[in-house]
């Protein structure tokens, strides 16, 4: 229940700081670190899942967030060069490939050893 709150006031706190403030920028991106943050935190501190692989592939997605929001600077008017821009483009496209493969890869693995676990299960209870 504390897991799905906190989820869910940041989802809030989002949408509201994009559409509420949307000329600064700044601020925008200092909440949205803050409320990353704070979730980490959270992660770290009360590890709300069942078990340790989640707790991690939690803890490892949020830690991605945050250098993903750092690298949207990259992608800005702060980087003057638009072929300099263009390549941290492509530069941060591939680490959200790498992220997606790195997440669906625990998925499939997860998703084995339950397999294997429940097929256990079935044959212990078959033999009885």
């Amino acid at each position: 229940m504390q897991f799905t709150t906190y989820f869910c006031l940041r989802r809030l706190v989002f949408a509201l700081v994009i559409t509420q403030f949307s000329d600064a920028i700044v601020f925008q991106v200092l909440v949205a670190d803050f409320a990353i943050l704070a979730m980490l935190g959270f992660y770290l501190c009360v590890r709300p899942m069942k078990d340790t692989l989640n707790n991690a592939v939690q803890i490892f997605n949020e830690v991605a967030i945050i250098l993903l929001l750092q690298f949207m600077f990259l992608l800005s008017e702060f980087t003057e060069d638009p072929v300099v821009r263009h390549d941290y483009g492509y530069i941060f496209l591939y680490y959200v490939l790498a992220l997606i493969i790195i997440n669906v890869l625990v998925l499939i693995t997860s998703l084995v050893i339950q397999g294997r676990l429940a097929f256990r299960r079935y044959v212990y209870r078959k033999r009885m």
